[in-house]
């Protein structure tokens, strides 16, 4: 236990009472500061405030009195002694230090200390400020460490890492970086991020870093950077603000990927799809020729020769088969049609598509006769089509007269307004075989993943199936007589019904125009996750109105826009990489108003 040095027992004089009262008040001024405040004579504490004595956790009136050495961890006396030095007796050029000190447990602090000179009863003493640092200390050393073991990711990921300005001028780059572009890190340092992206207005880099630089957060976009040697490299980037305050400009992180081997590989495969595509066309339409020039010869040859029985079956039978080839040829040529370029959905009377569809169905297999019972008549039902849709009719009919063992085959085709009159719904009725519960969904399917697909059933389900999608419908299958497979089947076709109270009572041909471009990189991305958005909220994608600037008929040149994508959900106007949060908000807003209430602004 530290010693105390005896008091001076002597009686104050009239002035010493004073002095006193003086020291009395100014105590009572230390005693309110935060800090540890110490006063010390000839090594002595002689006055501390509360605080010092919370610091060291003694109590109050024990700390004065105790020499400043026992205060001091014994290590810091040992090797650093002109620390004590500087809280005793007179030194010039005092200035601030950092010690440690020892609580009465034996635990240690951290202290940053300002010492000074000053008189007490006109003898020297040190007045010291003292301030525990251990937790500031201890989270310093931490967020150190932090940075020190995030540098070592930094430098060591594979990932090609730009610290960037707002404006995007490069400020740090690691090993990656230097790594993708040839470039030193220092030599980097200061040039615009836009000097290794290809200088066209219109490319996907350029697109990228006008997002980028808008402090938008970009995720998976591929885009090329340009090598030392002058050659461009294919990554895909991503990049983000580094801070969450929107109110002010921040630096951006901007991170990007070597992907030049599997973008060759793409190309490779592009090209391999386009050529094949061209075989393919090439092979449909000569095939096509030879079709029509093989069911002229049979046709001239039944009309002109008088064949032996066994004969006549085999022609007849050879005309069903060609006829049947040039109908897979033709689903074959429409389902790459509805997938490229789907025409656009308008407004359809059934009618007229139903109608070609039973001549030629019925043309088709002659060796039957269709007996069809119907409710659909002219101008009686209007839904969304367009040119493709009589092939979805016939292929459900063809089927039905393909696959009903008797020689007159009963169909029931029934239309009926559903859904509040939303929808009009189709069902094609036949007393066939049926289809098994378990090729129920899948006989619709001839193309996607191996083992998905419906094999030996042609593409005729497949093409109603991508029809009826492209129109934004549906179609199933199901049981005739419920519970009986055996007993025929229900094809139902389900289609978005026409109505004039569809349009916008502001006059508009859409509630959302989106305008977009062959060209855009964001325009892909922003319009599947507004039409995902549509679906969640069970809104028909009719609303939306899809404009290309690229096609000279649009009317829109992309220089008339802001940008690309121009999203204008009535009123607003979006632009460019929008988030889906964004998109959701705008659409939500639009669905709370009517267009009379929706001001200008909004």
């Amino acid at each position: 236990m530290a010693k105390k040095r005896p008091h001076d027992s002597s009686p104050l004089s009239d002035s010493q009472e004073v002095i006193s009262r003086s020291e009395d008040l100014l105590r009572g001024i230390l005693e309110m500061a935060d800090d540890g405040i110490v006063v010390i004579q000839d090594e002595e504490v002689v006055f501390a405030n509360a605080a010092f004595a919370r610091m060291l956790k003694h109590e109050p009136e024990v700390v004065e009195g105790l020499f400043i050495d026992d205060l001091i961890a014994p290590l810091e006396r040992r090797y650093h002694p002109e620390k004590m030095q500087a809280f005793i007796g007179e030194k010039k050029g005092r200035s601030s230090f950092h010690t440690r000190l020892q609580r009465k447990d034996g635990e240690l602090i951290s202290v940053d200390v300002s010492t000074n000179d000053f008189v007490l009863h006109d003898l020297p003493a040190v007045v010291a400020i003292i301030r525990d640092v251990t937790k500031s200390l201890f989270h310093k050393e931490a967020a150190e460490e932090s940075e020190t073991r995030f540098r070592g990711l930094y430098d060591s990921s594979p990932l090609a890492i730009f610290t960037l300005s707002p404006k995007g001028v490069i400020q740090d780059a690691n090993v990656a970086a230097e790594n993708l572009l040839g470039y030193e890190a220092k030599g980097m340092v200061g040039l615009n991020i836009k000097a290794f992206i290809t200088e066209d207005e219109k490319s996907p880099g350029q697109q990228a870093m006008r997002e980028i630089l808008r402090a938008r957060t970009l995720r998976d976009v591929e885009i090329q950077m340009q090598h030392i040697d002058g050659h461009f490299v294919w990554v895909n980037i991503a990049a983000n603000p580094l801070s969450a305050d929107t109110a002010k400009r921040s630096e951006i992180g901007f991170m990007a990927l070597n992907i030049d081997r599997r973008k060759a590989a793409e190309i490779r495969e592009h090209s391999a799809i386009d050529q094949a595509e061209l075989y393919l066309d090439v092979m449909t339409q000569d095939l096509n020729s030879v079709n029509q020039n093989t069911t002229y010869t049979l046709d001239l040859v039944d009309s002109l020769v008088q064949l032996p029985a066994n004969v006549q079956a085999s022609v007849d039978e050879t005309a069903v088969n060609v006829r049947r080839a040039a109908r897979m040829i033709a689903n074959m040529r429409a389902l790459i049609a509805i997938k490229n370029a789907p025409p656009k959905p308008e407004r359809t009377d059934l009618y007229p598509h139903f109608m070609r569809a039973v001549t030629e169905a019925s043309r088709d297999v002659p060796s039957k006769t269709l007996k069809i019972t119907t409710n659909i008549e002219d101008d009686a039902f209007e839904a969304f089509g367009h040119m493709y849709l009589w092939s979805a009719f016939f292929n459900i009919i063809h089927n039905a007269l393909l696959y009903d063992p008797h020689e007159e085959v009963e169909l029931e085709v029934n239309a009926r307004f559903d859904d509040f009159g939303r929808a009009v719904r189709i069902e094609f009725i036949d007393n066939g075989p049926g289809i098994p519960d378990d090729m129920k969904e899948i006989v619709f399917k001839r193309t996607g993943a191996q083992g998905k697909q419906a094999a030996g059933r042609g593409l005729g389900l497949t093409l109603v199936d991508q029809t009826i999608s492209s129109l934004e419908g549906r179609v199933w299958v199901e049981d005739r007589v419920i519970g009986d497979q055996s007993k025929g089947c229900r094809f139902v076709i389900s289609l978005p019904a026409w109505s004039e109270t569809m349009l916008t009572p502001c006059g508009k041909s859409a509630c959302i125009t989106f305008y977009k471009s062959d060209h855009c990189i964001f325009c892909g991305p922003v319009y599947n996750s507004l039409l995902g958005i549509l679906d969640e909220m069970g809104l028909n994608h009719f609303i939306m109105e899809v404009i290309n600037v690229d096609d000279p008929e649009s009317g829109v040149a992309a220089e008339d826009l802001p940008a690309l994508p121009t999203i204008r959900i009535c009123k607003k106007e979006l632009t460019g990489s929008v988030s889906e949060d964004e998109l959701r908000t705008n659409v939500m807003n639009m669905l709370m108003m009517s267009c009379e209430e929706k001001p200008s602004g909004s």
